[in-house]
């Protein structure tokens, strides 16, 4: 990152942008997973403290976020505890795990403005349905540092900001701008499609896009792209599983 020739993201501002963009907020406790439910409230702890590293920060035009650019000085503000991981399939306790919530929901959000997407990887294997229904399926972005960032660029005039809330047991994360933002946008999944394929569950799911001008009512929509994935629970019987 020395040498790409980006300049990323690092200044905060305490006043928010006058002008919301989009915002959203999900749920930290997943009684799902099957482990013990204090994993999960050490989640909440690490997403806590992971955010004061992000909270009001300031992407001005011609910048990166970086999610790992900004996570590492997490240690400023806490101490990690253990979450759930994903290793080869497994859900395992590791210091600061759960992290991965953040990443999601920042990549959702950040779907619905003109901030353009410039690093992202999809989980390879879904193993916990969404703890937020409604929510298009593959619209997550993994993380692993080193290795794995979320990164965003803003192509535009506009300057914005992310600004994150908690209300326990939600996180609010909201994008605000310096200038009106006149569009609406919505995500949605065109065709989901399911295979079996050397005795797992594959899942392909389109992600489109659909922009409202709110002045004039015109809808333009876009593919954005197809996220494929592993499937690791179970799916409703009624769910058609191609062979392959």
């Amino acid at each position: 990152m020395k040498y790409d020739g980006r300049y990323y993201a690092s200044t905060k501002q305490e006043q928010t942008l006058p002008y919301s963009v989009y915002e959203t907020k999900t749920n930290m406790i997943n009684p799902d997973t099957g482990m013990d439910m204090q994993y999960q409230y050490n989640k909440a702890h690490n997403l806590k403290v992971v955010a004061k590293t992000i909270d009001h920060l300031i992407i001005a035009p011609g910048e990166t976020f970086s999610f790992w650019q900004l996570a590492r000085y997490a240690h400023l503000y806490g101490t990690y505890k253990d979450g759930l991981v994903l290793v080869d399939g497994t859900l395992v306790p590791q210091k600061g795990g759960g992290l991965c919530q953040m990443s999601n929901t920042l990549f959702s959000t950040f779907l619905h403005t003109p901030l353009s997407i410039v690093e992202r990887h999809p989980h390879l294997i879904d193993d916990i349905p969404s703890p937020d229904p409604g929510t298009p399926f593959g619209t997550d972005a993994t993380i692993n540092e080193g290795w794995q960032d979320l990164k965003i660029y803003n192509r535009t005039t506009a300057t914005y900001q992310i600004v994150i809330t908690f209300d326990d047991p939600y996180m609010k994360i909201s994008i605000f701008s310096d200038q009106p933002f006149l569009k609406k946008i919505s995500l949605y999944n065109g065709r989901i499609r399911y295979f079996r394929k050397d005795g797992n569950i594959f899942q392909d799911a389109k992600v489109w896009q659909q922009e409202m001008e709110l002045m004039t009512g015109m809808i333009t929509e876009k593919m954005l792209y197809v996220n494929h994935c592993q499937i690791g629970y179970s799916l409703d019987p009624s769910v058609l599983i191609e062979e392959e």
